[in-house]
């Protein structure tokens, strides 16, 4: 499915469903958008977006899933990063993340999601100190949060 409906996305964002799956979008309307991000479920997931734009992604922030998946994406601007920083709930998942920028990782460290997820990311565009990689969160094979979480107010641990 490429694409939805504006009446088959009312339906969807109002069910009952614990977890809504939309991966096979690759676009949408700040419109469409703004139906999908009212869906109340537990999972919402739209990882076949691979760009947002920062409409877009002030919208989907205001979702009140608690867990959000956005793993198409491959990289954030700065205005994206502040708007997805605003989502309130469990996890925020950035799979598709393989580089950021210092600022991106800055602002993604004061986002409201108490998890956050980077596991492809391999790389920063420009120089990151590690107190500011540790901000991001904890990154620990030996705990409950694996490789590539970051949890809020956990420091990072070297293996």
């Amino acid at each position: 499915m490429d694409e939805l409906s504006p009446y088959s996305a009312n339906l969807l964002a109002n069910s009952e469903a614990h977890t809504l799956y939309l991966d096979g979008l690759t676009h949408v309307s700040k419109e469409l958008m703004q139906t999908v991000a009212c869906f109340r479920g537990e999972r919402l997931s739209l990882s076949g977006l691979s760009r947002l734009s920062e409409d877009t992604a002030c919208v989907i922030a205001q979702t009140r899933a608690k867990e959000l998946y956005l793993d198409g994406l491959k990289e954030l601007s700065i205005d994206e990063a502040s708007a997805l920083a605003q989502f309130k709930g469990n996890l925020l998942s950035l799979k598709g993340i393989e580089c950021m920028t210092s600022d991106v990782a800055s602002i993604l460290q004061k986002r409201q999601a108490k998890v956050l997820v980077l596991r492809n990311l391999a790389e920063f565009q420009d120089s990151v100190t590690a107190n500011e990689f540790a901000c991001l969160g904890q990154l620990d094979h030996d705990q409950e949060v694996h490789r590539g979480y970051a949890s809020r107010g956990d420091k990072v641990r070297q293996s």
